[in-house]
């Protein structure tokens, strides 16, 4: 009779702590469902800082209702970095400014997460996302990137650092663009199928030369480069869980140098200062040219003021400078400074 007693106990300590746990954990956790968090992960504020520019961009845009059907400002390079057509289409489709999603991954496998960005629709079974795939070492949009009406874009990401872009038109072509992600972050274009269904299902290969295909060499290519059939409900196979953007803080990255000025001058030398920068750890300096309209690198200093040496008499410089810092392995610059004309004495 103890022993009863005893077993029943542990059935009941077993079932509540089953209790215990659903009602602590989110669904979501418990069943390895990729909804969208409330807010970043802890170890996420590290990487952030890496994009602050991009995603402050994006929280622009979801803070004064940016998009292009009608409150868009007049400069069409404010914000930069945003992918207008997700904006455009999945903010406009749904009236929901708070619709836009991000997650850090690293796709390249370099020990360095990717920023991207995506919409979650709940229309569609498969999670409708569209994705922006940024790189810190440019930062400029992977994929997602066509802005023309009538083009559903789709952005799948996989393990083997392919990312492919679908492109569906409202005739019913698609076309899939593969690009690889390497390890210094630099996407390359390397293969593109399209289908044409207006005049019977025809596989082809680019947009302009129509080399045609059969099906068993658009699928062999497709599965070589994602492990899938073509098809327009390609999965991506990684494990991504979705985070609101609006849910983010503003993140401060670094900000660039202030106050930069000519300290003393002579015939073949200059001392250039500026205001140190919270957080930073060294500063770069650069001499402009406006010919070429390239900055060269002159010299690298771990104080707020540099002495520059073996320069002409007489002329007259432009340099400006840039703070760095490095919160993880790899190097956090902010952007350049004004520019500052200088003049050797001669």
């Amino acid at each position: 009779m103890k022993t009863k007693v005893r077993n029943t106990n542990r059935i009941a300590a077993a079932v509540l702590a089953v209790l215990m746990l659903v009602v602590s954990a989110p669904l979501s956790e418990l069943f390895g469902l990729s909804f969208g968090t409330q807010a970043a992960a802890a170890d996420d504020s590290k990487y952030l800082v890496y994009y602050a520019d991009v995603i402050n961009n994006y929280k622009t845009v979801i803070d004064k209702n940016f998009y292009r059907g009608s409150s868009f400002p007049e400069n069409d390079k404010f914000p930069q970095y945003v992918n207008w057509f997700l904006v455009d289409y999945w903010c406009n489709y749904s009236k929901s400014y708070n619709a836009l999603y991000y997650v850090l991954h690293d796709i390249n496998n370099d020990e360095f997460p990717e920023l991207l960005i995506g919409a979650e629709a709940d229309y569609d079974s498969n999670g409708w996302e569209m994705y922006g795939v940024y790189t810190y070492t440019d930062k400029v949009r992977a994929v997602a990137s066509s802005e023309d009406w009538g083009f559903q874009v789709k952005g799948h990401v996989f393990e083997n650092g392919v990312i492919c872009e679908t492109i569906s038109s409202t005739w019913k072509n698609t076309a899939w663009v593969f690009y690889k992600l390497n390890k210094n972050g630099k996407t390359k274009k390397i293969d593109m199928i399209m289908d044409d269904t207006e005049n019977g299902t025809k596989y082809f290969r680019d947009w302009d030369e129509k080399t045609e295909l059969s099906k068993r060499q658009a699928e062999q290519l497709c599965k070589k480069y994602t492990g899938q059939k073509p098809a327009y409900d390609l999965e991506s196979d990684l494990q991504i869980h979705w985070k609101k953007i609006n849910d983010l803080p503003k993140i401060t990255g670094l900000k660039k140098p202030t106050g930069l000025k000519v300290a003393a001058s002579n015939t073949m030398a200059l001392k250039l200062k500026w205001n140190k920068v919270k957080g930073a750890k060294g500063y770069e300096v650069y001499r402009y040219n406006p010919s070429t309209k390239k900055y060269v690198k002159l010299a690298a200093t771990g104080k707020a003021s540099v002495k520059l040496t073996d320069l002409k008499p007489g002329t007259t410089y432009q340099f400006a400078v840039r703070a760095y810092s490095k919160p993880t392995q790899k190097v956090l610059f902010s952007k350049c400074s004004k520019l500052l004309k200088a003049s050797t004495t001669s």
